[in-house]
């Protein structure tokens, strides 16, 4: 019986040790940074360089390639874009929407993108502008880089009216002062109403464009069938591309080599160059070894405090180091944040989505005070052996 009593007392001697010895060394941690401000000013200085560099040189990478994307296809990256050669193919809008429906583990939809050459245009002016008319419908305006400056977009169940909406930079050609709203615009001599005016966003260019139904376009196209729709997608790009091709074979009446062709839209948001990678290994390797040197050979030692025990030396170098790098690096990762923000609003660029803003921010902050946790562990033994 007395054995167990010592036994248990032992066990809680230890566990207060462990205990105290914890708590002294996130107190001598803090004591440390506070007696060695410079050393610790510099360290976390590393770090706020190294993210904050990474960071804003990142998004402002993928947002100038985003904005490019744009400028040769409004519907953004990640998508695949159809060309029906085929006037006797078969395949119509509907078709195809159906087949996005039963494969929405790859599609998130699928919207008609047809540009129609030069085409003459007329307003109230009277005067002859020169154009190119896009047959689309009201998909484009729910998922392109397009923007209704005045009137609406196509609904659903406007695509067999004869509605037009018109790029901004037409309204004054066409109309002079007024209101383009509701006033008829003639294209190659079919009359169709203005319902709205557009403009492009993201650094997509929708100048000297005018927009209509696809299927109020019959007389513009020549045919309904022939054309070319853009695939938003949700999966693989050569999953997505197999799974169209494999479509249009099987569905099209006349199936040539020559019927129908897929074509990449760029390449999206991209990922993180492999130089901006090295460049922030590096810049991250400097900031850990000023740290460890803060670590093991502080300009002002700070005189230990309470019971030392095992614990002690693990804590207060842990402490230093997540406490130093976090303060650094979240400091870096706003700042390049911000940084990226004013370029895109300067440059006119199209800031990357929301989740990969959050994602690739949280993994630059986290990444360098998760290294330092771990590289603490080099004067936590130095610490033990004193």
């Amino acid at each position: 019986m007395p054995d167990k009593r010592e036994k248990a007392k032992s066990i809680q001697s230890r566990f207060l040790q462990t205990e105290n010895g914890f708590a002294a060394g996130i107190k001598d941690g803090a004591g440390q940074i506070r007696l060695n401000k410079m050393q610790a000013v510099f360290a976390a200085v590393c770090f706020f360089i190294s993210v904050c560099a990474a960071v804003s040189i990142s998004l402002c990478g993928m947002s100038a390639r985003l904005t490019e994307g744009y400028k040769s296809n409004p519907m953004g990256g990640g998508t695949l874009v159809l060309n029906i050669n085929s006037r006797s193919s078969g395949i119509d809008i509907d078709d195809l929407t159906a087949f996005a429906l039963e494969n929405e583990d790859l599609f998130e939809a699928v919207v008609p993108y047809k540009t129609v050459g030069a085409s003459e245009l007329y307003g109230t002016s009277g005067a002859a502008v020169s154009g190119s008319t896009v047959v689309t419908d009201s998909r484009f305006f729910e998922y392109g880089a397009v923007k209704i400056e005045s009137g609406r977009a196509f609904s659903a169940a406007d695509n067999e009216n004869k509605y037009a909406l018109i790029s901004s930079d037409l309204v004054s050609p066409l109309y002079g002062e007024s209101n383009p709203i509701g006033q008829s615009v003639k294209i190659n001599n079919r009359v169709y109403n203005v319902i709205g005016v557009c403009s492009g966003v993201n650094g997509c260019d929708l100048s000297g464009r005018v927009f209509v139904p696809s299927g109020a376009a019959r007389l513009i196209l020549s045919s309904s069938e022939t054309g070319s729709y853009v695939f938003l997608l949700r999966g693989d790009y050569d999953a997505a591309d197999a799974k169209i091709s494999e479509f249009v074979k099987r569905s099209a009446n006349k199936y040539t080599d020559e019927g129908f062709s897929t074509s990449r839209g760029y390449s999206g948001e991209g990922g993180v160059s492999a130089a901006m990678l090295t460049v922030f290994i590096l810049l991250l390797a400097v900031s850990e070894i000023c740290l460890v040197m803060f670590e093991l050979f502080p300009a002002r030692p700070v005189r230990r405090s309470g019971t030392r025990g095992f614990a002690y030396p693990f804590a207060r170098s842990g402490f230093v180091s997540v406490a130093v790098s976090a303060i650094g690096s979240i400091l870096g990762a706003i700042f390049g944040w911000l940084i990226a923000l004013v370029y895109c609003s300067v440059k006119a660029c199209a800031m990357i989505s929301a989740g990969s803003v959050v994602f690739l921010v949280a993994a630059y902050a986290l990444v360098p005070v998760i290294i330092a946790a771990v590289l603490a562990v080099i004067p936590s033994l130095v610490g033990t052996l004193k």
